[in-house]
């Protein structure tokens, strides 16, 4: 299976859930062809740098995606005929990407799972002086 980063751009009034459902027909279609969704960012609103359809912000939204060429061009035509779409465009990406990726996102899920101790805590949560501000520093400082 080869992997995929899709960028699209989306009207700037789309709302959330309409965003959310084309990302979920994205992943049935992707799923139903052999394929499946890495990575999802949405990037949000933004300005664009030159109008596409009258349009002068777009909500910026990028899914990386495994799969073969019946899987991109089953997504190609989901989004050729979307009037929400504004602009789309695929990215073939190597397997030391795709393997990038996927650790990347395994190491988030077990950071996630791992509370935070005492031993962990930075010198901001803690209310004892640290090193940089205890008295002895400031008069060395002083003295040299």
């Amino acid at each position: 299976m080869r992997g995929y980063e899709l960028c699209l751009i989306l009207q700037h009034d789309t709302t959330e859930e309409s965003i959310d459902q084309k990302i979920k027909n994205l992943q049935e279609k992707t799923v139903s062809n052999g394929g499946d969704i890495i990575k999802i960012e949405k990037w949000g609103k933004r300005s664009l740098k030159y109008a596409i359809k009258k349009q002068q912000k777009g909500y910026y939204c990028f899914v990386s995606v495994t799969g073969d060429n019946n899987t991109l061009h089953e997504i190609e035509r989901m989004f050729k005929y979307d009037e929400s779409v504004l602009r789309y465009s695929y990215l073939r990406l190597d397997e030391s990407e795709i393997t990038a990726i996927q650790n990347s996102q395994d190491s988030a899920k077990t950071n996630d799972d791992v509370p935070v101790t005492k031993a962990e805590s930075t010198p901001e949560e803690t209310d004892e002086p640290t090193a940089e501000t205890s008295d002895n520093n400031k008069t060395a400082d002083i003295e040299i």
